[in-house]
């Protein structure tokens, strides 16, 4: 089942709801999309940072604080010595990244 059909499914009594697979290299009919696998590895990137990696996905509503708990989450990261990259929404749409 595809991301699109399983948006289009009718929501499920929770009594009945099961595990829906969701291919994640289905990009429908879009033809200029092109997945691209890094030549570096995760265990490389660990070894080399001395950590594990993660994503901490923060969502609520605008004006809700999510950016102000990043960079303290961030902050106290970087305390500890650990390496974080904090993809701010407002910071990407603006064109701003750095690292």
């Amino acid at each position: 089942m595809t991301v699109t059909e399983a948006a289009a499914q009718p929501p499920l009594a929770p009594s009945k709801q099961a595990a829906v697979k969701v291919d994640a290299y289905d990009i429908g009919a879009s033809t200029n999309i092109k997945w691209h696998d890094s030549r570096v590895s995760r265990e490389d990137k660990q070894t080399l940072l001395k950590q594990k990696g993660c994503v901490l996905w923060f969502t609520g509503l605008s004006g809700s604080g999510k950016s102000t708990v990043a960079c303290t989450l961030e902050h106290s990261l970087n305390q500890l010595g650990k390496f974080t990259v904090n993809l701010d929404g407002d910071n990407v749409r603006h064109g701003a990244f750095m690292m």
